[in-house]
């Protein structure tokens, strides 16, 4: 993976975004997993937010529950010419990318799944939902899959769509 997807997702924990950051009211980043992620259960539900431009041409949408907790983070980045609709999650660096971290198991790109978003303009905020499926490798098994099906609101937290 390379240095603007860390970026992006905000997944490098030498420069991770401080997690004390003011995120404005009623923010709700959620998840069910089915089966159960190994150490994390059956419920991802954030504390942490981040909706704003990381990288230039891009907003990234961030929920993580951060240390001491066992950090967990679902991240997914958009193109800023994107518009509001359905899209496939994708893997290519011209389409919307997501990833799932935990400190149990590391950075998984996720290349399946879908998010279906709309943007307020006027309030920035954005509204959305997503089903994806996580490859996990268990010790000297092969990869299982896990769906993970989940809610998004959230306010800025900084520029958003920042270009040039």
């Amino acid at each position: 993976m390379d240095n603007e997807f860390y970026r992006a997702h905000d997944c490098n924990p030498k420069t991770l975004k401080d997690d004390n950051v003011p995120t404005g009211d009623n923010n709700l980043f959620e998840a069910v997993f089915r089966p159960p992620f190994p150490n994390i259960e059956e419920r991802f539900i954030a504390t942490v937010f981040f909706y704003e431009s990381l990288v230039e041409g891009t907003v990234s949408v961030i929920g993580r529950i951060p240390y001491p907790e066992a950090f967990q983070q679902f991240s997914f980045v958009i193109p800023c010419s994107t518009e509001d609709g359905t899209y496939q999650i994708t893997e290519a660096d011209t389409g919307i990318s997501a990833a799932f971290i935990t400190g149990y198991v590391g950075i998984i790109r996720l290349v399946k799944g879908t998010i279906k978003f709309s943007r307020d303009k006027v309030r920035n905020t954005i509204d959305a939902s997503f089903s994806v499926y996580i490859p996990h490798k268990h010790e000297e098994e092969e990869t299982e899959e896990y769906h993970a099906e989940g809610r998004i609101f959230l306010n800025a937290t900084g520029p958003l769509c920042v270009e040039g």
